[in-house]
Parts: C-alpha cells; sequence; structure tokens
C-alpha cells in the first residue's frame, strides 16, 4: 500500500510520463520502490526529525514554565507588618524591646534567628519569610509574641492571601490582636516537688478610715512549685525547652541511640535505655512592683492573696535521668520514657511589707505607692521526682 502511494505520488508530479511508466507495470514497481526508499531517507525523516524537536521544545517549554511557576511560588516574600495600636506620641511603647517569632521553628533549623524580629521602641516591627523556608522546614505561618524574659505571651495565626504577587503583606495589632498564651505544662510532663509550698508572709500595717489606731495584719502565703498558682512565673519552662530540643530520635544499624544532640544510649533485644543529666535555671517574674501596686490598690485580697507577695526570681532544676525507648506499636517511631529524682533550689524576691496602708470602715486599702512597698529574699531546697512519655520520629 505505501509503495503504492509513492508510486501515486511520483506520478502527481509528472515522473511517470516522462518515463511512460503507464504501460509498463514493472517500471511503475521500480518507481514506486525507488521514490519509496527516497522519502524514507529523505523527506520523511526530515519530517519526523522536525516533528520531534517540536514536541521536544514544547515539552520543555511547558516544564519550564511549571519551574517558573513554582520558583516564582516558593520566592514569594511573606511579610508581616506589626504595630503597637496602644502607643501614645511621645512615649515608648509597651512592647519596645519584645520580640515577634514564628511559632513552631523545628529544633536543629539553621539560624533560628531569621525566624524572630525585634519590636523597635515605636511599637514596630517587621519580619519577612519565604514560602519556601516555611514548606521546606514544614512551619505554620503563625507568630508569637515573646516578651523581655523570654517569655511567650501571645499567638497569632497567620493567614497567607492568595495573589501572584511577589510579597505578600500582613497587618498585625500586637495589643489587641491574637491570643494570650496560658503556657501549659509540656504534655505528660509530670514533676512532683518536695516540698510543694514555699510558706512566705508579708505585712499590712496601717490605720483605719484615716483614725490614729495602728493595725497590722501578717497573713502566711504559698508559692506552689507546680505552677498550679503563680501562672506567669512558669517555674517549668526551662525543663519544657529542654525536652522540646530533644524532639528527634535517631538510632543507627548497630544500635546507638540520639535525643536531639547530646542524649545517648545503646538499644538491645528491641529496647533501648540510656543515662543524662538535666540541670538548668529559671529566671521568673511572676509581678513587678507597679503590677503589685495595681493589685493592692484593687482591694480583691480573696482572690489575689495568694499570689499577692511573690515578684521575681530564679528556680534550679538538676536531676538525674534515666530514658528507655521502644519501637512505637501504633504506627511509625519511638515511645520514650524518661525518669529522674533531683533537686530544685528556689530563690526569689517576695513583698515584705507595706506600710502606711489607710483603710476604709470596709476594710478596703487606699491608695498605695510603690514607695510603701519593702521586699526580702527568700529561698527553699528540695527534692524533685519527673515522670515524661513522648512519642518521637
Amino acid at each position: 500500500m505505501a509503495r503504492e502511494l509513492c508510486y501515486i505520488w511520483a506520478k502527481s508530479r509528472g515522473m511517470t510520463s516522462v518515463l511512460d511508466a503507464e504501460s509498463n507495470p514493472s517500471l511503475q514497481q521500480q518507481i514506486s520502490e525507488e521514490y519509496f526508499s527516497e522519502l524514507m531517507h529523505g523527506d520523511i525523516v526530515s519530517v519526523f526529525t522536525e516533528l520531534k524537536n517540536l514536541t521536544e521544545q514544547e515539552a520543555w517549554r511547558r516544564e519550564h514554565k511549571a519551574e517558573e511557576d513554582l520558583k516564582a511560588m516558593m520566592n514569594t516574600v511573606l511579610v508581616l507588618k506589626a504595630y503597637d495600636s496602644t502607643k501614645k506620641e511621645g512615649e515608648k511603647s509597651q512592647f519596645a524591646g519584645w520580640k515577634l517569632r514564628i511559632t513552631e521553628v523545628p529544633s536543629g533549623t539553621e539560624d533560628p534567628k531569621q525566624w524572630e524580629c525585634a519590636i523597635a521602641d515605636d511599637g514596630t516591627a517587621t519580619l519577612e519569610v519565604t514560602k519556601y523556608a516555611l514548606i521546606r522546614n514544614k512551619i505554620k505561618w503563625s507568630y508569637t509574641l515573646v516578651d523581655d524574659r523570654g517569655i511567650d505571651v501571645r499567638s497569632y495565626t497567620g493567614k497567607i492571601p492568595r495573589s501572584t504577587q511577589t510579597k505578600l503583606y500582613a497587618k498585625l495589632d500586637i495589643a489587641t490582636g491574637g491570643t494570650e498564651v496560658e503556657a501549659p505544662k509540656l504534655k505528660d510532663l509530670e514533676l512532683i516537688y518536695d516540698p510543694v509550698e514555699v510558706e512566705t508572709f508579708y505585712t499590712w500595717a496601717g490605720t483605719w478610715n484615716g483614725g490614729q489606731d495602728y493595725n497590722e495584719s501578717r497573713p502566711e502565703v504559698y508559692i506552689l512549685l507546680d505552677n498550679s498558682l503563680n501562672k506567669k512565673a512558669r517555674f517549668q519552662t526551662e525543663l519544657e525547652k529542654f525536652f522540646k530540643r530533644h524532639d528527634y530520635i535517631v538510632i543507627d544499624s548497630y544500635g546507638n541511640i540520639k535525643i536531639g544532640d547530646d542524649i545517648v544510649g545503646t538499644m538491645e533485644d528491641g529496647q533501648g535505655k540510656g543515662k543524662f543529666t538535666i540541670n538548668t535555671t529559671h529566671p521568673f517574674t511572676e509581678r513587678t512592683i507597679p503590677e503589685y501596686v495595681e493589685a493592692f490598690n484593687k482591694g480583691d485580697f480573696g482572690s489575689i492573696e495568694l499570689l499577692l507577695n511573690l515578684l521575681s526570681g530564679t528556680i534550679q532544676h538538676k536531676i538525674n535521668c534515666e530514658f528507655t525507648v521502644v519501637r512505637n506499636p501504633e504506627g511509625e517511631g519511638y515511645i520514650v520514657s524518661y525518669t529522674g529524682e533531683g533537686t530544685y533550689k528556689f530563690d526569689a524576691e517576695i513583698v515584705d511589707r507595706v506600710e502606711g496602708v489607710d483603710f476604709d470602715n470596709l476594710g478596703n486599702p487606699q491608695h498605695v505607692i510603690a514607695d510603701q512597698i519593702s521586699t526580702r529574699q527568700t529561698s527553699q531546697e528540695g527534692k524533685v521526682t519527673l515522670n515524661y512519655t513522648v512519642k518521637l520520629r
């Protein structure tokens, strides 16, 4: 069939009339075969080659466009523009010197400082990251306000708009946006203190309703080291940070275990074990003197007296720990169980005395200023027991 078509093609070009091939079947066959050979080695080859080149070029253009689109998307810069709506003209922002940082930065991430920015005196801050950086590090576009003590204060959830622009901007009012961070204990982390209470006291001294009768009250109060009362102090913060820095595990073919960068052990018969020591010191502030004065002047002692006299200090934990590792029976990874015993040392500045308090007939204190407050140091040492179980990959 192909050869017949080749003959017809040759005939249409006048080649057969020159050779008088109409009455000569053998000549027709020869012309057909010769022209078929010429097409196979000439015109058709060049046509197929051209089609191949065009197809390759079109495929390359589609692939290149897809790469460029992906590159543009990954290089899109997300810009967070933060401001303090409560800042008054001529005054420094209440958030000056604090930081905004991406909330969930994995441990081991190169240069964690690139995920945070400082808040200027005027209450503004700018944080820039690329979509590529978020995707590569599996990070959500959410951020946290961190005070000058390094404590998480408020969290904000970001929303990435759909856009083809190379820069996407998001505005954030630091003062009114987000939600307060309760900062609960690390899930399943249990710390048992003995004793758990630090007994303190403070004195109110003054007069009733402007009279001359001198009154002095010396109530006992308790600081509870399990964080159940002193929420801002967060006595376990450094221990939580320690375990968050050790949230991944590596076990090689020889049975060597490494949790985080520095907890090591060995694996035998499907179970691993090892030992390590935690030695951390956490500086805390439950309230400042101005905050204490504000609380005192409210006069609601029924709800605040248990917290009233703790200001700031440090708590040190030194705990000798052991761990066991087994494969997770419910899926990938391992289950790591920690146990430990050690000591704690608690040092704090507390309010010792509020002098010159003038109570009204209902027992409510009149206005108190910072000069009427005196403080003292208190300390306590005790034992602490640690239990913690976590799934790691």
